[in-house]
């Protein structure tokens, strides 16, 4: 049977999101804002709350390292293209007097026989200027 591997990629993004969505929740209690902002430069996967901080979360998978490391896994042309979706996102929700404490965190987990094995949370990993 053919199995048509980018819909499998989405499927798995889509999983992976909701994974991270409720590890967010769940484990460390934040609020989610929302999930899956689309504009006309990009989409934000998850925009979170943290205390008083608004955390833009960057959500990959993995089966292996085949596709890169950890740290390897959102490229230079992916931090600019998130920079830009965020500053337009900042652009349409904040006003000058009103800009949030804003950090960038991605999220990557790695699956094992279609079950999460590792989620790896790195906060401020693409810094945010």
């Amino acid at each position: 049977m053919f199995i048509n591997p980018e819909l499998n990629c989405i499927r798995l993004g889509q999983w992976s999101e909701q994974v991270a969505v409720e590890y967010l929740q769940k484990t460390l209690g934040w609020q989610i804002l929302q999930r899956n902002w689309r504009c006309p430069v990009g989409e934000l996967d998850i925009i979170a709350m943290q205390d008083e901080c608004t955390v833009i979360v960057e959500v990959r998978s993995r089966h292996s390292d085949l596709a890169g490391v950890p740290m390897e896994v959102v490229g230079h042309r992916k931090v600019v293209q998130l920079r830009r979706v965020v500053r337009y996102w900042l652009s349409r929700f904040s006003t000058s007097s009103d800009i949030p404490d804003l950090r960038l965190d991605v999220i990557i987990l790695r699956w094992q026989h279609k079950q999460v094995a590792e989620i790896l949370h790195i906060r401020g990993a693409l810094g945010w200027d």
